[in-house]
């Protein structure tokens, strides 16, 4: 574009985006079966100086009606993110402490009223190196650690941690019915992420020593202008302000929900009318 100026130059007229559409990204891309053939390819997921880039052709679904907009995300840290008029509901992600961090959902399917998500985390332990395949500097007074034969450790023990979604359009908003069943006691976060620009009111709760909110109970609303959205489902199965390897943003508004596996939880919002609405009415 630098080399080529007149490339910048749009020929004929542009065209206006759609005020209202619902799409699916990658809905139809046979991701699976290309995930299924890494196993083949012989490198065993590692290669140097760069990531395996699994995430290529990962489904998104973008849903616009006038000022409203949402996204349905799979494998990034948020699932849902919404825009309502001056509201900006940056993101809604899932963090955990069984494979500490963000749970990103892997698989979307459509659903009569939305979309249905889904993910999946794997994690266990390894057992000791056979002894007949122990290396002569094992037996040495000095073993270092990175001379032995680590794939040759059995996994054993592992667990997996499952988790669904699903995001479903109603009259007045979006709910989110989120479960995961075992391992059992896990520490679970769902966190809300928002502009720093509105104002934030909530029924019980606290505020953290980095200025994040711990909902408890009560609707929760946020206010922009004229615009706001209601949210419902907060809770304080435990008292953790954060969770490991889970970073949450600067400069933004986080509200925090903290519950424990098994879990099985309804989130509803509810959005404020828009100003094409309010014409409408009257």
């Amino acid at each position: 574009m630098l080399l080529e100026p007149e490339l910048q130059q749009a020929n004929g007229s542009l065209d206006v985006l759609p005020q209202q559409y619902e799409v699916m990204l990658n809905e139809h891309f046979a991701r699976a079966s290309y995930l299924d053939q890494m196993e083949a390819a012989g490198h065993h997921g590692r290669i140097s100086h760069s990531r395996m880039h699994t995430d290529f052709g990962a489904p998104v679904a973008r849903i616009r009606d006038g000022e409203t907009s949402v996204t349905v995300m799979t494998e990034v840290p948020p699932f849902f993110a919404l825009r309502h008029g001056k509201v900006r509901l940056l993101a809604v992600q899932l963090a955990s402490y069984f494979n500490p961090g963000y749970i990103p959902m892997q698989d979307m399917t459509r659903l009569p009223q939305g979309y249905g998500l889904t993910g999946e985390q794997k994690k266990g332990y390894y057992d000791p190196i056979p002894a007949n395949e122990l290396p002569e500097t094992a037996s040495s007074d000095i073993s270092p650690w990175y001379l032995l034969p680590h794939q040759s450790r059995r996994l054993t023990h592992e667990q997996t941690f499952r988790v669904g979604a699903e995001v479903l359009h109603t009259e007045d908003g979006w709910t989110m019915h989120l479960t995961g069943e075992e391992p059992e006691d896990i520490m679970v976060q769902l966190s809300f992420v928002f502009g720093s620009e509105g104002e934030l009111t909530y029924g019980d709760g606290t505020e953290t020593s980095d200025g994040h909110h711990l909902w408890s109970s009560g609707n929760l609303r946020y206010t922009c202008g004229e615009d706001w959205i209601e949210i419902s489902g907060g809770e304080a199965g435990h008292l953790a302000s954060s969770v490991r390897e889970a970073k949450l943003p600067d400069k933004c508004k986080v509200v925090l929900v903290n519950f424990m596996t098994p879990f099985d939880k309804t989130i509803h919002i509810s959005l404020s009318p828009t100003m094409a609405k309010k014409l409408q009415d009257q």
